[in-house]
């Protein structure tokens, strides 16, 4: 569903509206449960419900403008919590502190909202995938903001305002991931106790399920890890825990078949151990002249190695000795296949450059879970060694490789090949007023995004500090400007910050087309003066080739 920016803001603001509108009488109610503990007999009905509508001015007051009433809110409610567990009426001290955090409540509230005016954005890129989360809110003023924050990232939310109906929802549909507040109108653990019916009556699996709640005692998270929570966050969320631990949690990022390449003189053998790969889903290619294997290895990315120890030619111990002498193939996984059954030969074997060793014959089965378990575990640890920690996009050297080799496919096949640098605006001035944790939130959240809006042939990495590049295959530069400055657009009008502090953030970027005779570097400066350029010409924006 594609949101524009007039859509946007007049949602928010009819949401900003409706709070401020409906306050009056949320504070109307607060006092009058208060008045009813005052006068009244000590009831814990009464406090349980005055309770629930502190909490909710808690989760939600800071996202609509009243930072200072939330803060106030999470005090008395943190009080409120604790006279629970009370079997009589509090002391008089502590009554008359609760009641002057209620006046400083009411005051807060009277005052003017905090509404800064959001930044213009464009629509949503159109192709992106939509997971389905169902979020337990009763607060439909947060939850409708909940809505439009996961929007952005294409996220499909449908809010359900108490536990009714949301058993049958799960039986007929289920959902990628559900967000769950802990208190609900049905009672203070009414989400927990949900959680728990649906796991007793329905096969969640491994459904991810997060709980936002403005209750943050030991009690309300030992309910919540027993019901089988993934994560818990203490209301007001920053919207990028919250994005970034679903990205995490609904990745649907299918593993690639593995590639591998059979090394066998004799051809219906290797033939044959190719097909049992292929069968099992992997891309199996059967080799029987060891002298083809360099020029293989560098025309292909394979991720593992099956060679025969004794061949006429080359043996599979000589073979591997020579693929060990290019520094390109110096961790990729080699196995031998063999009949030797002597363990120093054997082991002289993998000490001359293989990395383990399987007898024939082998079953086929057997085949198939030795090589997926050798490959996985190869595929992990370079996912390792080439992906940067905080964001998961490949590094710095290894984008380089990544776009060399990219280059050479465009030379090859005649097609087009894009590169875009961003750079994060005024970033220091985040980290200096926020923090460092706030930093790399956002470094995280930018990462997220370009991760879903770039197509899966596009490449996306983090070339250093708070600068990414993204290499755009089979596109020319107009469109890769054009997706690009989609996203910058829509990153812009995305919520950081704590529970004290909302801030928005911007990039700029340069973007370059590959030509016939480009090379890495030449083309990383072109996109490296036209980011300068962008900065330049006032941050925020996008510069292409200036013709």
């Amino acid at each position: 569903m594609t949101i524009t920016e007039a859509d946007y803001q007049a949602e928010l603001t009819a949401l900003r509206a409706e709070y401020a509108a409906e306050l009056p009488g949320r504070l109307s109610e607060i006092k009058a449960l208060w008045h009813a503990l005052e006068s009244e007999a000590w009831s814990t009905d009464t406090l349980r419900m005055l309770h629930h509508q502190i909490h909710r001015l808690a989760g939600a007051g800071s996202t609509f403008g009243y930072p200072g009433m939330s803060k106030t809110a999470r005090d008395l409610e943190k009080r409120l919590l604790a006279w629970q567990r009370r079997p009589d009426h509090p002391d008089a001290p502590a009554w008359q502190e609760a009641a002057a955090r209620l006046a400083q409540l009411v005051a807060s509230a009277g005052a003017a909202p905090d509404l800064a005016h959001d930044a213009p954005s464009a629509p949503l890129l159109a192709p992106m995938e939509s997971r389905l989360i169902y979020l337990v809110e009763d607060d439909q003023a947060l939850a409708e903001d909940f809505r439009l924050q996961l929007g952005r990232f294409g996220y499909t939310v449908r809010v359900f305002p108490s536990t009714q109906g949301v058993e049958a929802a799960v039986a007929e549909q289920r959902p990628d991931a559900m967000v769950l507040d802990v208190m609900l109108p049905e009672g203070d653990l009414a989400g927990t106790d949900l959680l728990r019916e649906l796991r007793a009556h329905l096969d969640l699996g491994d459904l991810p399920v997060i709980f936002v709640t403005a209750r943050d005692d030991f009690d309300a998270r030992l309910a919540a890890i027993r019901a089988g929570a993934d994560a818990y966050y203490h209301k007001p969320v920053d919207p990028a825990f919250l994005l970034d631990r679903l990205e995490y949690l609904t990745r649907r990022e299918a593993d690639d078949p593995f590639r591998i390449l059979i090394v066998d003189d004799e051809a219906a053998l290797a033939e044959h151990y190719a097909l049992v790969l292929r069968q099992a889903g992997m891309r199996a290619t059967a080799l029987t002249q060891p002298r083809q294997v360099l020029e293989w290895l560098s025309n292909h990315d394979t991720e593992l190695l099956l060679t025969d120890l004794y061949m006429p030619e080359c043996s599979g111990m000589e073979l591997a000795r020579l693929i060990r002498q290019d520094d390109r193939y110096l961790s990729l996984p080699i196995v031998f296949l063999s009949t030797e059954q002597a363990l120093e030969r054997q082991l002289k074997a993998m000490s001359l450059g293989g990395d383990d060793f399987l007898g024939k014959p082998i079953e086929d089965r057997h085949l198939v879970a030795a090589v997926t378990i050798r490959a996985r575990r190869a595929r992990e640890l370079r996912a390792l060694m080439s992906r940067d920690s905080l964001t998961g996009l490949l590094t710095h050297a290894h984008f380089k490789e990544r776009l060399a080799a990219e280059l050479a496919r465009g030379e090859r096949n005649g097609s087009s090949v894009a590169l875009a640098l961003l750079d994060i605006d005024h970033f220091k001035e985040v980290n200096d007023e926020h923090g460092h944790l706030a930093g790399d939130r956002v470094l995280k959240t930018l990462a997220n995004l370009l991760r879903r809006r770039i197509r899966r042939s596009d490449v996306v990495a983090r070339y250093g500090g708070e600068e990414f590049a993204v290499i755009f295959n089979d596109c020319g530069e107009r469109d890769a400007l054009h997706m690009l400055d989609t996203i910058r657009e829509d990153f812009l009008a995305i919520q950081h910050g704590d529970k004290e502090a909302i801030f928005k953030v911007a990039f700029s970027a340069g973007v370059a087309a590959a030509k016939p005779d480009s090379v890495v570097d030449s083309l990383i400066e072109q996109a490296d003066q036209r980011l300068y350029l962008a900065k330049h010409a006032g941050r925020n924006r996008i510069v292409a080739n200036q013709r």
